[in-house]
């Protein structure tokens, strides 16, 4: 699944917006940019359908924060980010992690696409640029275009045939023998009984949606499936939720109380609860949240699945 503005100037997930630039690529000075859309171009409607607000993109910024300490490292790809080295983040939310790489690697080229523009527009980097649009309709850019492709986080917000065609999307835009890579997040073992009853309720609740929260432990198998790709691999890292685990253990608690007690994932949970909103904030802030901070090893899993597009010779 940057710095936002407030709720009111940004619709929630669930609401239409549209596209209103298209990108292209400037092959004369290798940049990235954007050009309007023609005024008999149709606009496509945008839906978004999780939390969208100033507390979200603080989680966002946090997420990012954490797991670049776990890995230790923007990604686990074998790359090396190099002068005119082209880089695209798919569904970059407030762009966190593009803005500390582009920051850091000056000569290089980044671009962040995502369905909501919660992303910086005039404060960041003169090598980076943002564009508004929707993976589901199609990459807005050429094959071949990326020397490296990275998505993460959209295990709430996609399909398994959205999967499919994403991933398909991600390696059509990645220059052959360059690099992909997706980081996702599950729930491992030991949960409390609350935090189980309130992880349920977040897979019934997507699930309504055509969303299997559980898709990406088969992402290894879907990209080693594939003829288009080779060197697969998956680096996997443990989180025990809580004080147990530590800083880091504490703070995917807190991110994960944070994001279910939202107001939009609240309307959502509630009928699969059987409770209603105040009840269930209560559940969500005291009840699971006190058994979150129990001694105990409930783990969950962060892993990197990245891999190399096949030459074309």
């Amino acid at each position: 699944m940057g710095n936002r503005n407030s709720r009111n100037s940004r619709n929630s997930r669930n609401s239409t917006d549209k596209i209103k630039k298209k990108p292209s690529i400037n092959k004369f000075n290798n940049k990235l940019h954007t050009e309007p859309t023609t005024s008999n171009e149709e606009e496509k409607p945008l839906k978004y359908y999780l939390p969208n607000d100033n507390d979200d993109i603080d989680r966002q910024h946090m997420h990012h924060f954490v797991r670049r300490y776990l890995f230790q490292g923007y990604f686990s790809a074998p790359i090396v980010v190099g002068e005119g080295f082209k880089i695209l983040d798919v569904g970059c939310g407030a762009g966190t992690w593009l803005l500390d790489l582009a920051n850091e690697h000056q000569n290089s080229i980044f671009c962040g696409v995502d369905i909501s523009p919660i992303f910086p527009v005039e404060i960041k980097p003169g090598n980076l640029t943002f564009i508004r649009a929707d993976l589901l309709s199609g990459l807005p850019f050429p094959d071949n275009t990326f020397d490296f492709v990275h998505m993460q986080t959209m295990a709430y917000i996609l399909t398994p045939d959205q999967w499919h065609y994403a991933i398909s999307e991600l390696i059509r835009v990645t220059k052959p023998e360059g690099y992909m890579e997706l980081t996702e997040a599950y729930d491992g073992y030991g949960h409390g009984p609350l935090y189980t009853k309130l992880s349920q309720a977040h897979h019934n609740s997507c699930l309504q949606r055509g969303v299997d929260l559980n898709f990406p432990k088969q992402l290894d198998n879907v990209l080693r499936s594939l003829r288009t790709i080779t060197n697969v691999n998956t680096d996997k890292k443990i989180v025990v939720s809580g004080p147990s685990g530590g800083r880091v253990g504490t703070i995917f608690a807190d991110l994960f109380i944070q994001f279910s007690s939202a107001d939009l994932t609240i309307e959502s949970l509630c009928p699969h609860l059987n409770m209603s909103k105040d009840e269930c904030k209560k559940f969500i802030l005291k009840d699971v949240k006190k058994e979150l901070y129990q001694p105990k090893t409930a783990e969950y899993c962060v892993v990197r699945y990245w891999a190399q597009k096949i030459s074309n010779n």
